[in-house]
């Protein structure tokens, strides 16, 4: 396990990488992913939240959780997560990714351990059986995608979506570069004088800035 760093574009941090049986030094399957300060957790096993709570991920800033299978490993947590959710006062939507037969899993254990939420928990059903794009914004793509499993199980792909460089104002006007060619530019482009003369990418544009 590591402790997560802030502010980068993304960082993983290992929660827990135990099987079935949780040990006094690992806790089974849970990771999170931070994208930007968003934060997403993949799949929730037994004790989750504590160690969420220890690494000091904000809970506010986690609206959308994805779980690979439903075998207890991968979900145990998540109840308890759930339901403190709701003791601490989260008053805006949840997302849940799954297979549709975690949809009634959860259902079930909220009813018959009367648990009535503060917020809109909302269910994403996913098709273990094929890769699919389950979840788009303007920085990152997500798609699922079929495993090996004894059930159903899917992976989860992140892609960052690319960001368009910014062009620097005095290369602009240096090079007379005329509007069509800008976006192109911003894209990641060369510029090509009429002259024959290659001028680079980095020289025309600058990093773009972080979402």
């Amino acid at each position: 396990m590591r402790k997560r760093k802030n502010k980068v574009p993304f960082s993983f941090t290992v929660l827990g990488t135990s099987s079935a049986l949780p040990t006094s030094k690992r806790y089974p399957s849970a990771y999170v992913l931070n994208v930007h300060e968003r934060i997403f957790l993949l799949d929730c096993g037994e004790g989750t939240q504590l160690l969420l709570r220890k690494y000091h991920f904000k809970m506010g800033r986690l609206n959308h959780i994805f779980i690979s299978h439903t075998h207890g490993d991968h979900t145990f947590g998540l109840f308890g997560l759930l339901s403190s959710f709701s003791l601490m006062g989260r008053d805006h939507d949840l997302h849940i990714y799954g297979s549709p037969e975690l949809e009634n899993i959860i259902s079930v254990h909220l009813q018959l351990f009367d648990i009535k939420l503060a917020y809109l928990l909302v269910f994403h059903p996913v098709n273990c059986k094929k890769s699919s794009l389950i979840y788009e914004d303007k920085n990152i793509t997500i798609e699922s995608f079929p495993l090996k499993h004894r059930i159903p199980t899917c992976g989860f792909l992140f892609r960052e979506k690319l960001q368009l460089r910014k062009l620097k104002k005095e290369m602009l006007e240096l090079y007379h570069i005329p509007i069509e060619n800008r976006l192109a530019i911003k894209k990641g482009a060369d510029f090509l004088l009429p002259a024959g003369k290659v001028i680079p990418n980095t020289v025309l544009t600058k990093d773009p800035a972080l979402p």
